[in-house]
């Protein structure tokens, strides 16, 4: 009994007894101490963000530039392939071939039209509506004969030289193509068409 008497005052006394200051100084140093928020932080959050919506940007500018060509489609010269009123997406960065569709300008005016004849090619096209190239008979679906254009300055046989297309439009009544201002230069050409949004009621 007595022995825990003193153990207990020994402990109340150790509470209540007075901090030295070395022991001040030693709790202290044990407290946590809040980091402060540096006030650039805000700012380099900011520049990185920036940075960001540039390189998208630069991104965005350089695949509409150098890979796509998106217009709308204001005839229907290429009908029932393409309409008016239809988004056409085109791409840039294929050869082209015989019968793709193309996005192409002439005159500062924007055509599609079909590739009929590449470089190298002989397009032939008589007075009673039928064309030949390099001799053969094309297969293709058209509903309408393939006259050539009046008042023209083409003339047949119309050998193809290097980087010139021959452009048919679909809807063959209409002369806004190559039998009315003759071949088409490649580096006129948009793209070839990729991707076609019809427009809604169609």
């Amino acid at each position: 009994m007595p022995e825990e008497i003193a153990r207990r005052r020994s402990v109340n006394g150790d509470a209540h007894r007075s901090v030295t200051p070395t022991e001040r100084q030693h709790l202290h140093e044990k407290t946590p101490v809040k980091k402060q928020k540096k006030p650039h932080r805000a700012w380099r959050a900011f520049s990185a963000l920036l940075l960001k919506l540039a390189i998208l940007g630069a991104l965005g500018w350089a695949l509409l530039t150098y890979v796509l060509w998106i217009g709308v489609c204001h005839s229907n010269d290429m009908y029932p392939a393409v309409r008016d009123g239809d988004l056409v997406i085109s791409y840039r960065l294929q050869p082209f071939l015989s019968g793709n569709i193309v996005s192409y300008e002439h005159d500062g005016q924007q055509y599609l039209g079909r590739i009929v004849g590449l470089p190298g090619d002989v397009v032939e096209i008589d007075a009673e509506g039928h064309y030949t190239v390099n001799g053969n008979v094309p297969f293709e679906t058209i509903y309408y004969e393939t006259k050539s254009a009046e008042d023209s300055a083409v003339t047949y046989p119309c050998i193809l030289g290097e980087g010139e297309l021959f452009v048919l439009n679909d809807m063959r009544e209409s002369m806004k193509d190559s039998r009315e201002f003759g071949p088409i230069q490649e580096k006129d050409v948009d793209g070839s068409l990729a991707l076609l949004l019809r427009r809604r009621g169609w």
